[in-house]
């Protein structure tokens, strides 16, 4: 969810600032913060007020409008799934499943989706071991990730992406 659909980094750079957002870590960003920072990534509040992304509610929407299933899958802290379930349908997100596991890798392994959409690049690089491409969305901390990554930021350049990956299986 977070950093695809709802824009956890921005909250939390209003939080703590803008500075090192390369850096997928958020206690690296701020190695001095770190109590504040788990204290903010365990905090219900943060994540029911979280700004939606356009491109991944663009995303959800054209998979639906093409009969695709929706899986949600997130790595949000346990006990927040009734937080989580409720800003989906506030944002009119569908979706045929949801599950909240951490590492979220294992369980999107089990799903043997056509494909799944991250912001990470250990994700796919995980996903990619069982043959399940990812992909990825563009965010400043995976921007130099590997150059052959392909990071997508509109919603053509995602349905370009589905569709090859549609076309090879």
């Amino acid at each position: 969810m977070d950093n695809v659909l709802a824009d956890f980094d921005g909250a939390f750079c209003l939080e703590f600032g803008y500075e090192r957002r390369e850096l997928v870590s958020l206690e690296s960003r701020y190695p001095d913060k770190a109590r504040s920072i788990v204290k903010f990534i365990n905090d219900s509040f943060v994540y029911q007020h979280l700004n939606p992304i356009q491109l991944g509610l663009d995303i959800c929407k054209w998979l639906n409008d093409n009969n695709y299933e929706v899986a949600i899958v997130t790595g949000r802290p346990f006990g927040f799934d009734r937080i989580n379930q409720d800003w989906l349908k506030r944002h009119g997100v569908k979706y045929s499943s949801y599950v909240s596991d951490i590492p979220k890798t294992g369980r999107i392994i089990n799903m043997q989706p056509v494909c799944a959409v991250d912001d990470l690049f250990s994700v796919q690089q995980a996903l990619s071991s069982h043959f399940i491409p990812t992909i990825i969305v563009a965010q400043p901390w995976n921007r130099y990730s590997f150059e052959d990554m392909q990071r997508i930021s509109t919603l053509d350049q995602f349905i370009e992406s589905f569709e090859y990956i549609c076309e090879r299986i």
